[in-house]
């Protein structure tokens, strides 16, 4: 499962764990707010709460994320 974010031309994908990507200084950036993320939750819910402390209101934007199950009646 792997969420991808954009930002410009730079791309990264979370893959619950960590971040990855080719340009290495947008990877590591983005791991060093993995403490950030909303804990127990969905891969993207995560990853949107990273990117918003790592890149702030830069124009990034999530490109593809795997669905996952979730529990039903839970509020994400």
């Amino acid at each position: 499962m792997a969420v991808v974010i954009q930002l410009n031309e730079l791309t990264a994908a979370w893959n619950g764990r960590q971040w990855a990507g080719k340009d290495d200084a947008f990877v590591a950036l983005l791991n060093s707010v993995r403490g950030e993320s909303a804990g127990y939750l969905p891969d993207e819910v995560n990853a949107r709460a990273m990117a918003r402390v790592a890149l702030g209101d830069a124009p990034w934007r999530v490109i593809r994320s795997d669905p996952q199950p979730i529990e039903p009646g839970v509020v994400y």
